[in-house]
Order: structure tokens, then sequence, then C-alpha cells
């Protein structure tokens, strides 16, 4: 999550700066835009893992039955993929209007 928070940190600042000549246009509102609802689906995805982690345990320790643990898990891989679905489409829709293309070049190469 903390990565997230950096992320949107150079995003910010990187499309926050007046364009040079040559520079990419972008809408810097309709980035930030994007960007929050990706960390807001992002988190409601962690969330979902946590709670799903939690029944694992309760499973393994035997505090839930296999049958109340396979409802769970059903009920997670379905929000899961719909969740995920969500996210990799505002991750489409940002990268076709070129919110991240001067993210990359601000950021330090790794």
């Amino acid at each position: 999550m903390s990565s997230l928070k950096i992320i949107a940190f150079f995003l910010i600042t990187a499309c926050a700066h007046t364009p040079s000549a040559g520079a990419y246009n972008i809408d810097v509102e309709h980035c930030y835009s994007l960007f929050e609802d990706i960390m807001a689906v992002q988190t409601e995805r962690t969330q979902f893992i946590m709670a799903q982690q939690q029944s694992t345990d309760d499973y393994n320790a035997g505090r839930m039955t296999k049958k109340q643990f396979s409802k769970a898990r059903k009920m997670w891989l379905k929000t899961e993929n719909k969740l995920a679905s969500k996210a990799n489409k505002l991750y489409s829709r940002a990268y076709e209007d070129k919110c991240f293309d001067k993210l990359k070049k601000e950021l330090p190469p790794q």
C-alpha cells in the first residue's frame, strides 16, 4: 500500500509541472481521479484478502467447518475476480490516457 502512495506522490508532482515543448499533454485532474479510484479498489482488495486469510487461519485451527470455509472462499474468489477486473480496467484506462508516461520519466531507474 505504501508503494501506491509513493507512486501517487510522483504522479501528482510529475503531472503538476508545466509541460515543456514536446512533453505529454496530460489531464492532471483526470489522471489523479483514476489513480484515486485505483487506490480505492486496491485497498478494498487488500481488506478482502486479509479477511480470507483470517478464514484460512480459522479453518486450519479448527474454528471453522469445511462447509463454512468453502462458502467464505467462494465469496472471496467472486469478489476478488470482480475487484481485480475493475482494477485492470482502471489501469488500462490510465495507460491509454498516458497518465503513467510522464511518471515513468520522473522515477529513478530501479
